[in-house]
């Protein structure tokens, strides 16, 4: 499923929407609703936004871009646990776009403090791509805060030893990985209340953040995309310790659609 709440406080949310957990007949309906508009895309409509990622900078089969926005919200009593890195109190919005900034999956209420990658081990993206993988044997682009997957490519690190064609590799990828940073300050400009949340429901606030990437999506389906968007800081743990790979086979490919966009 392509909408879902965090369940790190289970007590606080009660409700997770992808799961259906909360067996509650207006979770259901809202979990209904959300997933006509927040979903992945069929075969020919994958292949469409594969062509138009790479048309952008010649990465081929790419599918969308991860990463992961705070919403800032007023101190729950005693949970320091929200209060993230920049020292501000949040919860965390990961989500996925495509080329046309259309969320595709949204994941929300992990604390502020976690890490990219955390959020994205607990989130039911994760669970599932491990398992099927993305429509088509497609990937996403994120930064370098989450880990190397075979769904999901990330950048060659940083160590100051990288060769001149990486560099550009670099750069096609961060090109192109800029959509979902793009995304994220269209959906504030547009919804100015996810500046910050008065309300310590934490519950309500995550319900509020996914109807409100619902409506996004519903705008960008009618073209409605004349929106001054909000300046959104690169990644959630952008500044955070770069995460190791996982599996061999992921570095490979990344070398293998590394070989192919210098080979182009």
């Amino acid at each position: 499923m392509a909408v879902s709440f965090s369940s790190t406080n289970t007590s606080r949310t009660k409700k997770n929407m992808s799961t259906g957990a909360c067996g509650m007949e207006r979770g259901r309906e809202e979990h209904c609703s959300a997933s006509q508009h927040i979903k992945w895309p069929n075969q020919s409509a994958s292949a469409i936004i594969s062509d138009h990622f790479h048309a952008k900078q010649g990465l081929s089969d790419v599918i969308g871009a991860i990463d992961g926005c705070h919403i800032s919200i007023k101190k729950p009593r005693g949970e320091i646990v929200y209060c993230n890195r920049k020292g501000f109190t949040s919860i965390i919005l990961q989500a996925v776009c495509d080329d046309k900034k259309q969320f595709l999956d949204v994941f929300c209420g992990e604390p502020g403090s976690m890490h990219d990658a955390r959020v994205l081990r607990r989130s039911d993206l994760y669970a599932k791509a491990s398992r099927d993988g993305l429509p088509a044997g497609r990937y996403l682009l994120g930064d370098s805060a989450y880990p190397n997957l075979p769904w999901l490519v990330t950048p060659f690190r940083g160590t100051g030893h990288l060769t001149a064609q990486q560099r550009q590799f670099n750069y096609k990828h961060s090109s192109s990985r800029i959509v979902i940073e793009n995304t994220f300050g269209m959906l504030k400009g547009r919804f100015r209340r996810l500046k910050y949340f008065e309300n310590i429901n934490i519950g309500f606030i995550v319900t509020a953040v996914a109807a409100a990437c619902v409506l996004h999506n519903i705008c960008i389906n009618f073209n409605d995309t004349d929106v001054t968007g909000e300046t959104i800081e690169a990644g959630v743990g952008h500044d955070l310790p770069q995460v190791e790979d996982e599996v061999q086979e992921v570095l490979d490919r990344r070398q293998q659609i590394f070989n192919i966009v210098m080979n182009q």
